[in-house]
């Protein structure tokens, strides 16, 4: 992030006020990495009355925190291991103990926060005792991701299995469990999502850079789009009308 993709995104906000977004989420890369930018972002969403969502792996949070404190309504830290071991073998460092300490830390000033932890061939033991290793480090919301591969923007595989949902669910009276998309559910996903990169580039897919919009600054005439956009999102989960929604998105595609 720079100053110039900086302006870009507080321009972007501008226009999606218009469009009553339930909430914007910032991710990366690793956000708390550029931190003056990431607070002149989250300052001007706040000012606009937006929710905002940062997702991180949580490694800088005690840094970062002071310079965006009062400015995020949710952090999600991406936590794919519950020992300093499997930490290692996912993320190839040694900073298991300092994402605890920014949880902890985030826990203690009374932020919301939700644990992500995505499958995948290293993690996959610990699974089913990240419920309960999240109660202990104070939070009362989790995501179980699973890894997608794809290949020419077909779904090829996905590590996640039926049964771990049935064990995993026994936790939902002490927490917010959000389980992995469904098939379906993630290809409405894919087809809705937008994606703003720091050149100005608009694009409304994660998966096939051919979905490509416009640039930052011919949004105006592609907002009757967007808006399209993010009304059928807001369906996103509702699968009794998947195929309608389907089919309207390939239809504005």
């Amino acid at each position: 992030i720079n100053e110039t993709s900086t302006k870009n995104l507080i321009n972007y906000i501008k226009y999606i006020k218009n469009w009553e977004p339930l909430r914007v989420v910032i991710s990366g890369g690793e956000p708390l990495l550029y931190i003056k930018e990431l607070s002149k972002i989250l300052k001007c969403l706040k000012d606009n009355n937006i929710n905002t969502f940062v997702s991180t792996n949580g490694t800088l949070i005690k840094e970062g925190y002071s310079k965006i404190r009062g400015l995020v309504d949710w952090y999600d830290i991406s936590l794919p291991a519950i020992s300093k071991e499997t930490y290692f073998n996912v993320r190839g460092e040694d900073r298991f103990e300092e994402v605890l300490q920014g949880v902890n830390y985030l826990v203690k000033n009374g932020e919301r926060v939700r644990l992500t932890f995505t499958i995948n061939e290293h993690n996959e033991n610990e699974v089913l005792d990240f419920p309960e290793f999240a109660i202990a480090c104070g939070v009362n919301n989790i995501r179980i991701g699973h890894t997608y591969s794809y290949w020419d923007g077909k779904l090829k595989q996905k590590i996640w299995k039926k049964e771990y949902e049935s064990k995993i669910s026994k936790y939902e009276d002490k927490l917010k469990i959000y389980y992995p998309l469904s098939d379906k559910q993630f290809e409405l996903y894919n087809y809705g999502y937008i994606v703003l990169e720091r050149d100005g580039s608009v694009y409304r897919s994660i998966v096939e850079r051919k979905n490509y919009i416009c640039n930052i600054s011919e949004i105006e005439k592609y907002k009757d789009i967007f808006s399209e956009i993010g009304k059928l999102q807001i369906k996103l989960f509702a699968e009794d009308n998947d195929g309608e929604i389907i089919q309207n998105l390939q239809r504005i595609s």
